[in-house]
């Protein structure tokens, strides 16, 4: 490399950690059944299709302009399509979203060798994570539990920020958060487009990790397969892989 490094963005959900047996299946019907034990009935199949309609239309008009959005506010609005009065501050809403994110976090699992990684590499550089998440809940509970929060000197989660990647924004906020220039941080993530283009338009060194069975929510909508990351500095199949990288 170059320059030296100083620091190291990491991305979250299928980079550092995935979701074990959890699907967007199985969130659905976590969502469901908190609102059916709220007293809100609705039939599943309908349901199914609102919500797919209400975040296509959240990709449209927020996600892809790199605004943040709750789910809380899907969740309503898929609702008022069937029918109910629905607000996102409601109690029926937040409790189905805290039962869907809290099923998340029960599910969601570092891949081998995470923990190590960030101990390996905490004080040789700054660490850092920059997650596109909705909730930032799931996300610091997670962190907690498997013992990553230590490692890292700063975590900057789209849901408190605002933005979304792949806007420069939000990775400004995480450079400044990490106090690190971005000519001198790697960024390492697993999506093309959110992590990959969006770390090298401000300048920063990129690491690709190949995506394994994790898909993010627009291609769970589209069905789609994740595209290369043909413009990545460094490409691995495993997170892991970084210490060999860096130490080369």
């Amino acid at each position: 490399m170059s320059r030296p490094l100083e620091a190291i963005l990491f991305d979250f959900h299928g980079t550092l950690v995935h979701g074990g047996g959890f699907s967007f299946e199985v969130a659905m019907r976590t969502l469901l059944d908190s609102l059916a034990g709220s007293g809100v009935s609705v039939d599943e199949e309908l349901f199914r299709a609102a919500y797919r309609k209400e975040v296509a239309r959240y990709f449209e008009l927020h996600a892809n302009r790199g605004l943040e959005q709750h789910n809380t506010v899907w969740i309503a609005r898929t609702l008022k399509r069937l029918g109910h009065e629905a607000h996102p501050e409601d109690a029926p809403v937040q409790d189905a979203v805290s039962a869907y994110f809290d099923r998340f976090a029960e599910e969601m699992t570092c891949f081998p060798g995470v923990a190590e990684l960030l101990r390996s590499l905490h004080g040789r550089y700054r660490l850092g994570l920059l997650s596109n998440f909705t909730d930032p809940r799931p996300v610091r509970r997670v962190l907690e539990r498997d013992g990553l929060a230590p490692y890292l000197d700063a975590v900057v989660i789209s849901a408190d920020v605002g933005r979304r990647k792949p806007v420069p924004a939000i990775f400004e906020a995480a450079l400044e958060a990490l106090g690190a220039r971005p000519e001198r941080t790697l960024f390492v993530g697993d999506d093309p487009d959110d992590d990959i283009g969006g770390a090298k338009a401000v300048g920063m060194r990129t690491a690709w990790v190949r995506p394994g069975s994790e898909a993010p929510l627009l291609r769970w909508m589209e069905g789609s397969e994740p595209g290369e990351a043909l413009g990545a500095d460094y490409t691995v199949d495993r997170v892991t892989e970084l210490l060999g990288l860096l130490a080369a």
